[in-house]
């Protein structure tokens, strides 16, 4: 898994998303059950979603945030998450994910300030009676 996780991340560095995406499958595929391979489904959400396959990159995260990952991977997935949902229009959806998420991490932590700068863009909440 190790190997293959690298390749991935050099592949994701250089830009060579289909390479990365493949090598971070059969890391899923292999290794379903564990940390390695939660971390796969996170950062091949995050490949989906630069490449614009919203549906994609939300099943991976979903599939990522059902295994229960430590606090950063998690931050990473509900962040990432929020931000898609915020795209799609899912402004309650993506509020969320993102305060959620940023439950994970430090203050000072910059999924942190990644969360609060979607927040910020997010339309204000509708109150009952509008």
């Amino acid at each position: 898994a190790a190997a293959l996780g690298l390749r991935a991340e050099a592949a994701m560095k250089q830009n060579q998303t289909l390479g990365a995406v493949e090598d971070l499958t059969r890391i899923i595929d292999r290794y379903g059950a564990n940390d390695g391979a939660t971390e796969a489904l996170l950062r091949r959400g995050q490949l989906y979603a630069r490449g614009g396959d919203t549906q994609k990159a939300l099943s991976d995260l979903e599939a990522c945030l059902k295994r229960r990952p430590q606090a950063p991977t998690r931050a990473e997935a509900l962040i990432e998450r929020g931000e898609l949902l915020a795209k799609a229009g899912d402004t309650a959806g993506a509020r969320e994910a993102l305060e959620t998420g940023r439950g994970f991490v430090s203050p000072g932590h910059p999924l942190n300030a990644r969360a609060k700068a979607i927040l910020a863009s997010l339309p204000a909440s509708a109150t009952v009676g509008d």
